[in-house]
């Protein structure tokens, strides 16, 4: 769909209409919401043990061990993705339609200076870890004439974004969507000058909130409406008494002047949904995230772990009671016991029994299992507790999470497509209008960049299939075959290439130290080490053999093959070398050119 299009006529909105649709959709929200406060509940887990012991919930002398999973595997996949978006030199990649072969690097430099500007990554951090909770999140495309391309990003909420229940596959196909914000009294206040806003409607807002709740944020909602192609947004409020718009709809821009100098409307909502998986079922709210996937073995854990604690505190305290009395045979309750004094009833003390050590072995094997299922195999296979574990069984769970982690990647790398090819899009106009209209230009072109790509057309990847992803998977191959080719002429090139993706700003000054070893040095030295070993020790045929071989060395470092002496069967003269002493070998360490002039 194009980023932006001109309406063909101005398009009439009845309020009385609009309000109930606006109202049945939030409406179909309200049972989402109490899923949404369920599952950052449960990825909380915070318990008020002393109240909990107030209600009778927990004993008196116990506590409550809360199991974080949802939390720990939140924590566990986050890095990687960010790693992702962070550690790659260029945000996207682009790859010409008309010219596939052309060199389009410097445009992806100039592309990722502009859209990675001061707290860029906020609110992918944010949309990611809500993406792993909810099972989907959104992110929003907004006009900003503070940032590089007057574009920034914006987290939204989950349950901020308001859309039809049973929605598939696209937030495009949407006649409405809602946008909710939360704004002090004040703020409305303010907005009315800096935004707008009805002045009457505010005032009535304002006045529902009594003195005393002039710190409660007020419900207000952006309303995204399509109609012939054009995207318009008001602004709405259920409170107050006013029967009208807090902000009539106008069409939605991002500051692109047209033909006519007037703001180009824009055809797209603005907002792209980030899924944690791509499932066989298209809504988007059966997507499910790490608090669906988790709470069972969550709670599980947190049930055994206080178990164990709480059994272990009661197994520790001495407990008595008194010899069954035929007089009293209901005994007495809550007597304290006391040492140093008499009874005059016979006590009986015993303890309870402390909790099987079998109930921790439980305990880490669901832990173990929850980490497979999270796709953490090298975690689990790392923590679990036993002496069979091997060198192969860890590279193959190591091998196995890095092929999983891709499979996690493919959602973040549709949204970083989708989100910036938008931007992209309008980027392109705004350099187009700026070319075009230079006194009133919106950036600043480029001039490094070929003219041509302003008006071409490209397809954007993410750099971080390439950079990331690929960029690993060929480290973990260098380090596995490496040891391979030890000892061949290829070995230096394998570590040279492993330093450049391990290490890529050290890697120029520790490359050019492993070439300062100059191998024609190297077949100097042996050859003046065997031209002293005396020839008469081999066979005629291993003479012309070693001859030979020497030769071609010589002539494949460009020096003169030192004199032979086979007839003789003395060893070879070297110039320079000293000869070697009497029962003393000739290869003697002490005298190889290889360790230098002894001291």
């Amino acid at each position: 769909m194009p980023p932006t299009a001109s309406p063909s006529k101005a398009a009439p909105f009845d309020y009385s209409k609009e309000k109930t649709r606006i109202d049945q959709l939030i409406g179909q929200w309200s049972e989402e919401k109490d899923h949404i406060k369920f599952r950052r509940e449960s990825r909380k887990k915070e318990i008020n043990v002393t109240e909990e012991q107030q209600k009778g919930t927990i004993p008196a002398n116990g506590t409550f061990i809360a199991r974080r999973i949802i939390d720990r595997n939140i924590r566990l996949e986050k890095p990687e993705l960010v790693a992702y978006l962070e550690q790659t030199p260029r945000t996207v990649l682009f790859k010409s339609l008309s010219q596939p072969t052309v060199d389009t690097v410097p445009l992806a430099d100039w592309f990722t200076l502009g859209v990675r500007y001061r707290g860029w990554a906020e609110a992918w951090h944010r949309t990611i870890d809500s993406t792993c909770l909810h099972g989907c999140g959104w992110i929003e495309l907004r006009y900003d004439m503070e940032k590089p391309f007057n574009i920034s990003l914006e987290y939204t909420p989950r349950e901020y974004l308001i859309f039809p229940a049973k929605l598939r596959k696209s937030l495009q196909k949407c006649e409405r969507i809602l946008r909710c914000y939360e704004y002090l009294p004040n703020e409305l206040e303010d907005a009315v000058e800096a935004y707008g806003f009805n002045r009457q409607v505010v005032n009535s807002l304002c006045e529902s909130q009594k003195e005393a709740k002039r710190e409660d944020p007020i419900k207000v909602y952006k309303v995204f409406t399509k109609k012939d192609g054009v995207v318009y947004v008001s602004w709405y409020a259920d409170q107050g008494k006013e029967d009208t718009w807090l902000k009539a709809p106008e069409p939605l821009t991002f500051g692109l002047p047209g033909a006519d100098d007037k703001l180009q409307p824009v055809g797209f909502f603005p907002f792209v949904a980030y899924l944690y998986e791509f499932i066989e079922e298209e809504e988007f709210l059966q997507v499910k995230g790490r608090a669906a996937k988790d709470l069972a073995d969550q709670d599980a854990l947190s049930q055994l772990w206080t178990g164990v604690v709480n059994g272990t505190t009661t197994a520790s305290e001495i407990q008595a009671s008194y010899v069954n009395d035929p007089a009293n045979p209901a005994g007495q309750e809550n007597t304290v016991i006391k040492g140093g004094i008499i009874s005059n009833k016979e006590v009986k003390h015993w303890q309870a029994a402390y909790p099987d050590p079998f109930i921790l072995t439980v305990a880490q094997a669901l832990s173990t299992e929850n980490l497979q299922s999270a796709g953490k195999v090298d975690y689990a296979a790392q923590n679990r507790q036993d002496s069979r574990k091997t060198a192969t069984e860890i590279n193959s769970a190591r091998d196995q999470s890095q092929r999983l982690s891709s499979v996690n990647i493919v959602p973040l790398a549709t949204a970083v497509t989708e989100i910036y090819t938008y931007v992209w899009n309008i980027v392109q106009q705004q350099v187009q209008y700026s070319l075009a209209n230079p006194d009133k230009a919106l950036l600043d072109v480029p001039q490094h960049i070929d003219p041509a790509f302003w008006t071409d057309k490209f397809e954007l990847s993410p750099a971080g299939d390439v950079e990331v992803i690929k960029r690993a998977e060929k480290m973990a191959n260098l380090q596995q075959d490496m040891e391979l080719f030890q000892g061949t002429p290829v070995y230096i090139d394998l570590l040279s290439k492993y330093l450049e993706l391990r290490f890529p700003d050290e890697a120029a000054r520790w490359v050019a130290k492993l070439q300062e070893v100059d191998p024609a040095v190297i077949v100097q030295q042996l050859m003046a080490i065997i031209s002293q070993v005396p020839v008469n020790v081999f066979s005629p045929e291993q003479q012309q053999e070693i001859q030979t071989v020497m030769q071609n060395a010589s002539a494949a470092i460009g020096i003169q093959s030192p004199a032979s002496s086979m007839d003789d069967g003395r060893a070879n003269k070297v110039t320079g070398t000293p000869p070697s002493t009497a029962g003393e070998s000739p290869l003697n360490p002490s005298t190889s050119p290889l360790k230098g002039t002894a001291n």
